[in-house]
């Protein structure tokens, strides 16, 4: 769990800062919202470090600011939709687990002008899927694999749904399992 706490990729960090530069001498109001939402991201990982499962609500609402601090990077090469319109407050998830599924997407496949990025989350009965459009980038990127794996270790402890996470020939899907909360 300590490993998964820290996986919000450092890179991530980097990156932001370079795209927030240049949109401060750019644009200096898309800058504000930019700081305000990559301040939500880093809060809510603070927040939830101690915690081990969160309203699915709240880790939503830090997808929803973590997907638009990765649309301003990337602009319209990323295609974001999220289809989720159920009551979100009937169930609970593994904080920052949509997270590493979404940058793992973002990680291992190619985004460009020319192979964009398809993105799509949304609500399968009691998982949460992410699924991407498959485009492997031509140079393998680094990866210890250890964010799947820690995903599964977690709900293993805590929950007896496993997490799903298959490929095919034409996308990845990840299928993350929802906690009914007790209300």
């Amino acid at each position: 769990y300590e490993t998964l706490k820290t996986q919000l990729n450092p890179h991530f960090l980097f990156n932001s800062l370079n795209v927030l530069s240049s949109l401060i001498h750019d644009d200096i109001n898309k800058a504000e919202e930019f700081i305000d939402d990559f301040a939500n991201v880093y809060r809510y990982v603070l927040d939830v470090s101690t915690k081990q499962i969160v309203p699915l609500k709240r880790e939503m609402d830090f997808i929803d600011s973590y997907f638009f601090l990765q649309k301003i990077r990337f602009g319209e090469n990323l295609k974001i939709t999220n289809k989720v319109k159920d009551d979100l407050s009937k169930f609970l998830i593994l904080p920052l687990s949509l997270e590493l599924v979404v940058e793992n997407a973002i990680k291992h496949n190619k985004v460009s002008k020319e192979d964009p990025l398809h993105i799509t989350i949304e609500m399968d009965e009691d998982y949460m899927v992410v699924r991407n459009n498959l485009q492997i980038r031509n140079e393998p990127v680094a990866s210890t694999g250890i964010g799947l794996k820690n995903i599964k270790e977690r709900y293993f402890l805590y929950n007896k749904s496993q997490p799903v996470f298959q490929q095919t020939d034409n996308e990845f899907i990840a299928k993350i399992p929802l906690i009914k909360a007790q209300i």
